[in-house]
């Protein structure tokens, strides 16, 4: 596929999106200043959606129950469905290369954001929705980044948490880099333990470390109990290996007890040596 197709796909709206009063603007000019304009012409819900390429292996989609009947695959914005990280066999996504991020605002505000696959059927409920072509990674990511920063207050969890989720999607090497940031460095424990756990999907040798470094030295409990679930979502020889040295030689009790809970379900045959030599000392 040549760099000129791929351009011209994002900048297309999928024809997976449907049930919305679509219209198009371009965020050449910048993505924060385009979706400002956007939300300031419109009070009312409404839905701003674009298109990024998407690291590869990651597919988002999810279904909704249709009555008593079957169901109906797929994803409607407006009536709070969620979302599954695995492969429908019913719908292609395997070899998607870009996903949709969605973001809804009201009343001049962001109150809530979704990232789905491209090829994932989304239903907008009848919503305007605005689609904006012109938009790079970059300035996706730090459009997502400051929606973040909104939460040090604490008053915008479901809003930074979607961005989270939509960050760890972007195939580019900065989204590791704010990630480990936020990781490290956010105000709100929340925050950071959301994004220990996306590193630890995003897997790779500098998650990974950021993730142990926070079982040492974040202060807050939650977020070092997040962090060793973190290590258990790692590809096992570089997880398993991990939560061994933590059971093994972290000074704190329930951080060692999280991290032998999580050896414990890995199945790893390295994971059972190891508890068994707990347990028969």
């Amino acid at each position: 596929m040549t760099a000129a197709l791929v351009l011209a796909l994002l900048a297309a709206p999928p024809a997976a999106v449907t049930n919305a009063q679509a219209s198009t603007r371009s965020a050449a000019a910048g993505l924060g200043a385009a979706i400002e304009q956007v939300l300031s012409a419109s009070a009312p819900p409404q839905w701003i959606a674009w298109t990024v390429p998407i690291a590869a292996g990651q597919q988002m989609c999810c279904w909704d129950g249709s009555g008593g009947s079957g169901c109906c695959r797929g994803c409607r914005l407006e009536k709070g469905s969620g979302f599954s990280m695995q492969r429908d066999d019913d719908i292609r996504l395997e070899d998607d290369a870009s996903g949709v991020i969605f973001v809804r605002g009201e009343k001049g505000r962001i109150t809530r954001v979704r990232m789905f696959s491209a090829a994932c059927p989304v239903d907008v409920g009848g919503r305007p929705l605005t689609w904006l072509t012109d938009v790079t990674p970059a300035s996706s990511l730090a459009f997502l980044a400051g929606l973040i920063d909104r939460d040090e207050a604490g008053g915008e969890r479901e809003v930074a948490e979607g961005a989270l989720a939509a960050i760890a999607f972007h195939a580019d090497p900065a989204a590791d880099r704010l990630m480990i940031r936020l990781a490290r460095q956010h105000p709100r424990s929340h925050v950071r333990g959301q994004a220990l756990f996306w590193l630890s999907q995003r897997a790779g040798e500098r998650a990974a470390a950021s993730i142990t470094r926070a079982i040492e030295d974040d202060p807050d409990e939650d977020v070092k109990e997040k962090a060793v679930f973190a290590l258990s979502q790692l590809p096992k020889d570089e997880g398993v290996p991990r939560l061994i040295e933590v059971a093994r030689t972290n000074q704190n009790r329930e951080v060692r007890k999280k991290a032998m809970f999580w050896l414990g379900q890995s199945n790893d045959p390295r994971a059972l040596d190891f508890i068994e030599g707990v347990l028969t000392k």
